[in-house]
């Protein structure tokens, strides 16, 4: 599950963005999310995808949501990424 954590009185909201399914979208993420300068969070998932290995996803603001989308599927079984990402510059 993707989520946020925002103030909310003497306390936090928690507003889910994301929740895997455990199907193509990849299940088990564990690494940390990091954005692009358009807003865009990515991150891995430790298995699951269409390949068994893991998956690269990209979660996009849209109308006040989020779009979800796999980017990349690792081939393999269970043992995928297991951090976050680096975004490199001039590459998003």
């Amino acid at each position: 599950m993707v989520y946020k954590l925002s103030p909310s009185g003497s306390g936090w909201t928690e507003t889910i963005l994301y929740n895997f399914q455990g199907l193509n979208d990849g299940q088990n993420p564990v690494g940390g999310l990091i954005f692009d300068q358009a807003g865009n969070l990515y991150g891995t998932t430790f298995d699951g995808g269409i390949n068994g290995g893991g998956t690269v996803y990209e979660l996009s603001p849209s109308g006040g949501g989020w779009t979800f989308a796999t980017i990349y599927s690792f081939t393999g079984g269970y043992g995928g990424p297991y951090n976050k990402l680096t975004l490199a510059k001039g590459i998003l």
